[in-house]
């Protein structure tokens, strides 16, 4: 149902990241995924957001389908929780593009506490997400297609922007642009009037098999990537450092299917 970016980064001083952010077919009205966990100077820092497809100021029904209700009192709880300490960008043009119920939270690294709730605040996000990609009705509208096509364009190359601009302060430019167009997902094309994407294909509620193997991937990647992070050993006996963290980069990359294809 749409194609995926991921990347894992080290930085100095023992600092880690990893992100993957998920980007679905305009023929599927479900908000894009954003991922993010990273250490730095002692703190674990968890970064989700389910990106909006539509002006949300004219689409009250996707308010309420996907940042209401339940959605709405999750995220008010997170920014309670003890040991967590909530967050925005700095970046204005990225607040622009945030969803209503974005989670920006940090807590020291070494305490259990703290990264028991960051895993939990995941579990939460991605598991929401799984329910709404699964069951979401397809447009049929192709004009309408059409305009979250050109829409999710524009927004995946105003966050390709802000990440190569920020990355050039840690690792340069050359790697920045790199990074940042894998998380940008399947290449941005600039042409005028580039064909909307073919009529999306997704299993059918009763193929589990497939369904569960892609949420078993990524509550894995996400499991993992807070491992990592917070320098805590694998299931299995894996310490931290064995390249766990270039696993989880290739499984985002690698194991999820062409936009071209779905």
């Amino acid at each position: 149902s749409g194609g995926g970016g991921g990347g894992a980064a080290l930085g100095s001083a023992g600092a880690k990241s990893v992100g993957v952010n998920l980007w679905l077919t305009s023929r599927l009205p479900v908000p894009h995924m954003t991922l993010y966990v990273g250490v730095r100077a002692g703190r674990a820092t968890l970064m989700a957001d389910h990106l909006p497809r539509f002006d949300l100021g004219e689409r009250p029904e996707h308010v309420a389908a996907f940042y209401g209700g339940e959605q709405a009192s999750r995220w008010s709880a997170a920014q309670r929780v003890k040991g967590l300490t909530p967050f925005r960008s700095s970046d204005p043009s990225v607040r622009a593009l945030q969803g209503p119920n974005a989670l920006a939270l940090h807590g020291a690294a070494a305490d259990p506490h703290a990264v028991s709730a960051l895993v939990a605040e995941l579990d939460r996000h991605v598991g929401a997400w799984l329910g709404w990609v699964r069951t979401t009705p397809l447009l049929d509208d192709g004009a309408e297609a059409e305009a979250v096509r050109a829409r999710d364009w524009s927004l995946r190359a105003a966050l390709r922007d802000h990440e190569r601009a920020a990355g050039e302060r840690f690792m340069g430019p050359d790697v920045a642009a790199t990074l940042s167009a894998s998380m940008a997902g399947p290449e941005l094309r600039a042409e005028e009037g580039a064909r909307a994407e073919p009529l999306a294909w997704r299993p059918a509620a009763a193929a589990d098999g497939v369904a569960k193997a892609a949420e078993e991937d990524l509550r894995r990647f996400g499991e993992t990537a807070q491992r990592v992070v917070a320098g805590v050993p694998a299931a299995g006996g894996a310490e931290p450092g064995e390249h766990r963290s270039l696993s989880v980069e290739a499984d985002a990359r690698h194991t999820l299917p062409s936009p071209r294809v779905l």
